[in-house]
């Protein structure tokens, strides 16, 4: 026991503070500082070890801070929770010795045991939050090796698996919203990942966007992620099956069922002329069986059988069943994820022949029907995409540019998984065969200097060199380039700005900048709001001609899509840069340095790799990536031109040398 206590006494969380003296107004008019009070109090214990002192030394000591009456108890519990803190904040434990402290610690400060169980949990759950933060914020949130590591860290913590979920339920469910959202803008989701995404779901009690209940199967399976799974299912061959309440024939299986606006074809007379329009005739549910095209309406059913189909049209964002008799059906579905599905389910169940898209606009004459405006402006129908011409070597060689760029193998994937994905949809296009919506605005978000300008510009070049843009040039800009200072201004120079890239990519740098923030006015907020509403009428009035790309710190550009539903409907596609690993700093650095003839010594090298070592591992939310690279490079050519400012006989390797002494890093670029 004795040896229980020195050890105890041994222990020490407390280091000295510095401690302001009392001003003479303070010591007249009884005024205090309760931080000071605190900071003395940890002073005298650190000063004197908990066999000096008690209980009056303390009291004497935050008297003279002007701490008194139910003050000095508030004070005395946070200083017993500033010693827990910083016991566990070393180790992420409490060991036996730093546990004894604590216990000598309550009984001098005259603290009760269920107020110091209280503050311990309290410093042991900010430790947990701590250390949990950083997984549950990964992309990875919701493998196994995450929640393993969460749950060792739970259980070093002894925190319990229902006070995590408590804790983590925030994160949890901002990390599932993001990770969604990631999937979707993929457009596929597998079984794997849709199994880790549900357990994660169940794990902590999560919620959808739309948090519908399994009584609902059908509305349930109208949600994007579920789409999403379905197109993976029938990327690999396998028919989805829906469960619904609409009665069904006997082996009767529903592979699709969406809300949908039919629309048929009407006579119209108007001036003496006589033409065909397109009337909204009902709304409902679209239901695609194994056996048929079941629509049921708020006012009727029509039923349309497989053998009666004589091709499938994708026409202007929506999709028509042509027929051998009767009038042909138009039916708008809720999204292009909706309509991607039902069209690639009625490819397989009606067979390849008879799909095809439509790229011949509609005129109205009186053989060709005219969709009416207001049903247009419904639908928000996309332009069909000519097919242009096949890939070119110019193409490969921008894709083997892509492959030379340092590190950003998930990007790399990611844009070529684009290019591919564009590719098969125009070769599939020029065949006949069904093609999926052809989505190319993108998010990129990411820290400064991860590539994201440079990966946009190539971009740029490569749907030039495929054909899918006119134009291969990259008008970059952001919130100064497409804001104007007065009222009205803004939708001109955002104008002239999206003049100037069509053809090409816009690209938008801290795009969430034009969006409303707690810290802008009410005319910044009207001046960049304009922005967005004359960007998005842009994009839409450009579909075929313009590529938009919007860039940003990850947070805020969820905050900048979230705060306006045309841009979550636009932006679809996520493309997430990294920080660059200190290997990977270190090979920029090196290209650098190479790309500029000059030869990196052996103690260059070794103090570069240490000094990008420690800056990455001390890396804030700003962190400058190969901004940061190339700053410790224009530094080092500084440094070597002044140390050979004096030599009278400088030779060609001094010259293109660098040594450790040249290669500085200072700690505010990091």
């Amino acid at each position: 026991m004795a040896d229980e206590t020195a050890a105890a006494a041994g222990a020490q969380p407390f280091k000295f503070r510095e401690v302001r003296e009392r001003s003479f107004f303070a010591r007249a008019f009884g005024g205090s500082r309760r931080g000071d009070a605190e900071a003395a109090v940890e002073n005298l214990i650190a000063e004197r070890g908990l066999d000096s002192v008690d209980i009056v030394a303390i009291d004497n000591c935050l008297h003279e801070h002007g701490v008194r009456d139910e003050a000095v108890h508030a004070i005395l519990l946070r200083v017993w929770h500033h010693a827990a803190e910083r016991f566990v904040s070393t180790d992420g434990t409490l060991d036996s010795v730093e546990a004894g402290f604590l216990d000598r610690l309550k009984r001098i400060l005259g603290l009760s045991e269920t107020e110091a169980d209280r503050e311990r949990d309290s410093v042991l759950a900010n430790e947990f939050v701590a250390r949990a933060r950083p997984l549950i914020s990964r992309s990875d949130a919701t493998s196994e090796e995450t929640r393993s590591a969460i749950s060792r860290f739970a259980r070093q913590l002894r925190i319990s698996p229902d006070k995590q979920k408590a804790l983590l339920k925030s994160l949890a469910q901002a990390a599932f919203d993001s990770i969604l959202k990631y999937w979707i803008g993929k457009r596929r989701i597998d079984n794997a990942t849709l199994n880790a995404l549900l357990e994660f779901k169940e794990e902590y009690d999560l919620s959808f966007a739309y948090d519908l209940s399994e009584g609902a199967p059908a509305a349930v399976e109208q949600l994007n992620w579920v789409r999403c799974w379905h197109l993976a299912l029938l990327d690999e061959g396998t028919l989805p099956e829906q469960h619904v309440d609409v009665l069904l024939n006997a082996n009767e299986t529903c592979h699709f069922s969406g809300y949908s606006v039919l629309l048929e074809p009407r006579k119209v007379r108007r001036n003496g002329m006589s033409y065909d329009t397109l009337q909204e005739i009902d709304r409902g549910e679209l239901y695609i069986t194994n056996r048929r095209i079941l629509f049921v309406g708020s006012s009727a059913t029509k039923t349309t059988r497989f053998s009666s189909v004589t091709r499938t049209v994708t026409d202007n964002g929506a999709l028509l069943i042509q027929r051998a008799s009767g009038k042909n059906q138009h039916f708008v579905l809720n999204n292009d994820l909706d309509l991607e599905t039902a069209v690639r389910i009625l490819q397989d169940l009606c067979g390849p022949k008879r799909f095809s898209p439509q790229t011949k606009k509609l005129t109205a004459t009186a053989d060709t029907p005219r969709v009416t405006s207001s049903v247009a402006e419904q639908s928000q129908p996309t332009k069909p995409v000519a097919p242009p011409p096949r890939s070119s070597p110019t193409a490969q060689s921008l894709l083997q540019e892509l492959d030379a760029l340092t590190g950003l193998a998930a990007v790399k994937q990611e844009v070529r998984s684009l290019i591919n994905y564009l590719r098969v949809q125009r070769l599939r296009l020029e065949e006949g065969l069904p093609t999926g919506q052809i989505t190319t605005h993108m998010v990129f978000t990411g820290n400064p200097g991860t590539g994201k300008t440079t990966v946009a510009r190539l971009l740029a070049k490569l749907f030039q060199a495929m054909g899918f843009l006119p134009g291969g040039q990259l008008i970059e800009t952001d919130r100064s380039g497409v804001v104007a200072g007065y009222l009205g201004q803004t939708a001109i120079k955002t104008s002239e700005v999206v003049k100037k890239a069509i053809g090409g990519v816009l690209f938008i740098d801290e795009a969430y900048s034009l969006a409303r923030s707690e810290h802008s006015t009410s005319d910044s907020d009207s001046f960049g709001q304009e922005a967005i509403d004359t960007l998005l009428k842009a994009m839409e009035d450009n579909r075929d001609q313009l590529v938009v790309i919007v860039a940003g710190y990850t947070a805020p550009m969820q905050r900048f899509l979230e705060s306006n539903p045309g841009l979550q409907s636009r932006f679809t596609r996520f493309i997430d840069f990294p920080d660059y690993s200190p290997d990977e700093l270190l090979k920029i650095f090196s290209d650098l340095a190479s790309r500029q003839g000059y030869t990196l010594a052996d103690d260059a090298v070794q103090c570069a790799s240490d000094l990008l070592e420690q800056a990455f591992q001390r890396r804030g939310e700003r962190f400058g990536n190969a901004r940061l690279v190339r700053t410790m490079f224009e530094r080092a050519t500084v440094r070597l031109s002044d140390r050979l400012a004096h030599d009278p006989d400088i030779t060609r390797e001094e010259l293109t040398t660098l040594h450790a002494q040249d290669v500085h890093l200072s700690s505010e670029n990091c």
